[in-house]
């Protein structure tokens, strides 16, 4: 039932999806992380010559098979599931490897060798120093850098290299020295983590946030903060709506009896289509104030919900 009543709709018109899972359900994720381990499981068992290894993030795989091997497993793999189709990205032997989420996989002699991997788009733009966040945002940037250049690179020279890539490009973006030092102090202790009697989000106000905060955590609360404007928010809602979905300040709207000239007007503050259930309620229920609900029981006569008209805006 989940996945054959699937419906959504575009420029005015209603489709329904004759395959595949819903974008934006719950249970799309798991159905298809399920579909997924039954395809690779049954070509990796069933393949001639199965790969060396095979990981596998969501929908990007990383496997290591001999030259020859590669396009008979590729074909052997698409052949498991005619609607599920995989691409192949080969290995550059030019030096340049295997990008593989945030890692790049190359060979050095007999050695294989791991980076840390960014998008040839990449602009080393993070988190300014000087934007209005709390220190603790800031704090998790400097961190979630200096982490991943200890624990991607596969040797001593390439971690290196690139924990000073990461402080270089942290001063780009206004962090001081001695802030990504207390980091990185801080990364070299384990905090133990101490019992919380729950958790609280707080709006972030510079200077009065942190106030409320220092309070909260001497009960023993958790507390995380959240910007009050973002870019997000500058931007109006991406789905298409419809008049009757999209609410509006003072709509003006009309409907109509099927079957005489009784038209009745409302007015709303609120989505439209909220008002028509209403009405529809005050119908089913017989609402003796309503006029609408006493002139169809009155008449058995039927109002034309299908067709509300909005006739102006106050």
């Amino acid at each position: 039932f989940v996945l054959t009543n699937n419906y959504f709709k575009h420029d005015g018109h209603h489709y329904k999806q004759i395959f595949g899972c819903a974008m934006g359900s719950p249970i799309s994720p798991v159905l298809a992380d399920l579909v997924m381990e039954v395809i690779e499981e049954t070509a990796i068992t069933t393949a001639l010559h199965p790969p060396k290894w095979w990981f596998r993030y969501v929908d990007d795989s990383h496997s290591c098979l001999k030259k020859d091997q590669v396009d008979a497993f590729h074909q052997h793999l698409n052949s498991i599931n005619a609607n599920i189709q995989f691409t192949l990205e080969l290995e550059d032997f030019n030096g340049y490897g295997l990008p593989f989420l945030d890692t790049i996989t190359s060979r050095h002699g007999t050695a294989i060798q791991v980076e840390v991997y960014r998008k040839p788009t990449h602009t080393d733009r993070y988190l300014d120093f000087l934007s209005h966040h709390p220190s603790c945002h800031k704090r998790s940037v400097v961190n979630t850098l200096l982490l991943r250049a200890r624990n991607i690179p596969s040797t001593s020279k390439g971690k290196r290299e690139e924990a000073q890539r990461v402080k270089a490009v942290l001063r780009e973006n206004n962090y001081p020295s001695g802030f990504i030092k207390e980091c990185e102090r801080a990364l070299a202790t384990k905090p133990s983590q101490p019992t919380t009697n729950g958790y609280v989000v707080l709006p972030y106000v510079k200077g009065v946030s942190e106030r409320i905060g220092r309070v909260l955590k001497q009960q023993s609360l958790r507390v995380s903060y959240q910007p009050q404007r973002t870019i997000n928010s500058l931007f109006p809602r991406p789905k298409q709506q419809d008049e009757t979905d999209r609410p509006s300040s003072g709509i003006v709207y009309r409907i109509n009896c099927s079957q005489c000239d009784f038209v009745y007007y409302g007015q709303t503050e609120r989505a439209l289509k909220t008002r028509v259930s209403e009405h529809k309620k005050a119908v089913l229920m017989f609402d003796h104030n309503s006029k609408l609900a006493c002139h169809v029981h009155e008449h058995h006569h039927h109002m034309d919900f299908e067709n509300v008209e909005v006739v102006g805006h106050e």
